[in-house]
């Protein structure tokens, strides 16, 4: 279903503003990039993230948009079947270690990860995450 097109002029202006916005660089189209910015609406925090592809005519781009007012769920409300929900608890009971999660973009990777974050995050542990970008940011 097509909701509205836009010329190669009107795309080209578009992708350059969202990439100005991002931080990325605009004369770079032959390589992927990655960025985002943020919207401050008053009391509502809105992440968006940016991610650019070459293609055949051009370049691709990708907008996620994040809340990052909401609150990060809790692990039992994320709807994991009972054999990964004890595997994922088994994962964080452990004194040092990594969990990888993979799956394609929206599957809910960094829900499932922050809402890990959550539940571990206390002043007697260390935890260090590396992301590029961070999505959410945790006391």
């Amino acid at each position: 279903m097509t909701i509205f097109e836009l010329t190669t002029t009107e795309y080209k202006i578009i992708l350059e503003r969202l990439k100005y916005k991002s931080n990325l660089k605009l004369n770079i189209t032959n390589i992927p990039q990655d960025g985002k910015y943020r919207i401050d609406e008053s009391d509502d925090r809105i992440d968006v993230r940016i991610s650019t592809l070459p293609v055949k005519l051009g370049e691709n781009v990708v907008c996620r948009i994040l809340d990052s007012t909401n609150s990060i769920p809790a692990m039992s409300d994320l709807g994991f079947m009972w054999t990964s929900k004890r595997q994922i608890d088994k994962s964080m009971t452990k004194k040092n270690g990594m969990i990888l999660v993979t799956g394609p973009t929206g599957s809910g990777k960094t829900t499932t990860l922050y809402s890990v974050l959550a539940t571990l995050n206390t002043e007697e542990k260390k935890i260090i995450t590396l992301e590029d970008p961070i999505e959410y940011e945790l006391p």
